[in-house]
């Protein structure tokens, strides 16, 4: 975790295509690795968006017939496809050096902790995935029909997953929380769709907008500072979406 006394940046974004999402969180994690900043970014997008993982197939997005017509990105980190629709999108970019020994890891299970409480309020129980459950596929298209140890579970069904992706001297984590089933991907339940809370997508994605910043903060030991990106982090961004992420070559690369 991150030592004590820390600041971090708090950069909450408006709906905005896939490749800038990606580039932005790509510009963070390098400004991490040059700098020495922590930065905690939550965003969405402004359309059904499919992301590869960074080492799935391009052709096999074939395989998913409701997704077809959604726009197409490729991740910088691994694991399966998922659909971006109504979710909310969060990334922690932060150097090594702020980091306790071994710890890169447990900010898997501090960032979904943190999800757990704030839900915990609105009395829906979510729960951290047991990797000595048994799974029945081992690796399918998706990233939600995936289990890994920390994913956050909710009466069975996958609703939060994160990532990471690791660059010199910096580490970027980012994860997405399902909030309701999206007409491109019907297959996944959203929390929306579980239980009998009877709240809705957007309620609850503002509750966890409003708290989830300040509890994991809390939990890392953080100061929080409201920012945006700066005019440099913009221009690289934009950069980095002319270079990779809106670039088929590199969408298109395996």
């Amino acid at each position: 975790m991150p030592d004590s006394g820390h600041e971090a940046r708090l950069i909450i974004h408006d709906h905005a295509p896939g490749p800038w999402n990606m580039a932005v969180d790509q510009c963070l994690l390098e400004s991490a690795a040059m700098t020495g900043d922590i930065a905690i970014r939550i965003y969405r997008w402004n359309t059904p968006t499919l992301s590869l993982g960074y080492f799935q197939n391009h052709k096999d997005r074939a395989h998913h017939a409701a997704s077809q017509s959604c726009d197409l990105v490729r991740r910088a980190s691994g694991g399966g496809a998922i659909l971006h629709d109504l979710e909310v999108t969060y990334s922690i970019a932060v150097p090594v050096s702020a980091l306790k020994p071994k710890s890169t890891h447990d900010l898997y299970n501090t960032a979904h902790q943190a999800t757990i409480k704030v839900f915990e309020n609105l009395e829906i129980s979510l729960d951290l995935h047991d990797s000595n459950e048994t799974g029945s596929d081992q690796t399918p298209f998706l990233c939600f029909q995936r289990r890994s140890s920390g994913d956050l579970i909710m009466e069975g069904q996958k609703v939060g997953g994160s990532a990471q992706r690791r660059l010199q001297h910096a580490v970027l984590q980012h994860g997405s929380l399902l909030m309701e089933s999206s007409m491109c991907c019907p297959e996944l339940p959203g929390i929306v769709n579980l239980g009998d809370h009877g709240l809705l997508a957007n309620h609850l994605a503002d509750e966890w907008i409003e708290k989830w910043p300040e509890m994991i903060a809390r939990s890392l030991g953080l100061k929080l500072i409201p920012c945006d990106l700066t005019t440099n982090e913009r221009s690289r961004s934009e950069q980095i979406v002319m270079e990779r992420f809106g670039n088929t070559k590199w969408t298109e690369k395996r």
